[in-house]
């Protein structure tokens, strides 16, 4: 769909973790990979990762949670 649009060339597409992934995917598919918007996308999948991990265990961590009845 960001393709009919005309919305992949947008800079927030690229930031945007699910839609940033398919738009590079589109780009490798079509041989023209733009290795920043690789490297954006992976940053921001890798810290978003982090950072959900980081919550689970600090989540898990907690007494409460773990002995919830």
């Amino acid at each position: 769909m960001l393709a009919f649009t005309g919305l992949q060339n947008a800079a927030w597409v690229k930031w945007t973790p699910i839609l940033g992934n398919a738009v590079c995917l589109r780009e490798a598919l079509l041989d023209k990979i733009d290795w920043a918007g690789l490297g954006g996308s992976v940053l921001v999948c890798t810290a978003l990762g982090a950072l959900f991990l980081w919550i689970s265990i600090r989540l898990f961590e907690r007494e409460s949670i773990l002995a919830r009845t």
